[in-house]
């Protein structure tokens, strides 16, 4: 939990770039979409890189949360088209009626920024995850691995703390996984 306005999760990355992040279970219409374009609207108030990113990660989205996502999507273009159907235009007119007292500079920032993505942890989502750390850990430590991050992350959580790649690693070290060498474009990296 971090203290901007967008404040459930902070990345930062090497580039300087920040991705901002609500955490949200689920999202549709109502208070919880209220809420999220508000914070939305104070970052963008206070001004918002044009590399930062503003991310709802939720659950199960429906209704004018599954259209507004559809809707935002359009804006990462340099040219955005148009909303596809009468259910994404009455999201677009519903989000613009809620960000009518900022700027044009503010919303076109906002609107190129801003994202909701929907993240199953049932199923999908979590394997493809699971899958993934098979390319920093033994394959046969995937799921391990995984518990172990989900633990760390829980306990980051509670004492709204973060941690960086080189954090994260020593999670896993520290609970007897192995990392495996990761090459990157221009040098090897050690764990």
């Amino acid at each position: 939990d971090v203290d901007s306005p967008v404040d459930d999760v902070r990345v930062d990355f090497a580039s300087g770039a920040s991705s901002f992040i609500q955490c949200k279970a689920s999202l549709g219409a109502g208070e919880a979409l209220d809420g999220v374009v508000a914070q939305w609207k104070k970052a963008a108030q206070e001004g918002i890189p044009e590399d930062d990113h503003l991310l709802v990660a939720c659950g199960t989205m429906a209704g004018r949360a599954r259209h507004l996502s559809s809707v935002l999507r359009l804006f990462k273009a340099e040219h955005p088209s148009p909303p596809s159907n009468e259910d994404e235009q009455k999201a677009l007119d519903w989000l613009d009626a809620n960000l009518a007292d900022l700027s044009m500079y503010e919303r076109r920032a906002l609107l190129r920024v801003a994202s909701i993505r929907e993240f199953r942890f049932d199923g999908g989502s979590e394997n493809a995850a699971i899958g993934a750390l098979a390319h920093v850990v033994d394959r046969n430590d995937t799921v391990a691995a995984w518990s172990a991050l989900i633990d760390g992350a829980g306990t980051l959580a509670r004492i709204r703390g973060g941690n960086s790649v080189d954090g994260w690693r020593r999670i896993l070290r520290e609970s007897g996984i192995s990392l495996r060498s990761v090459d990157l474009p221009g040098k090897a990296v050690a764990n």
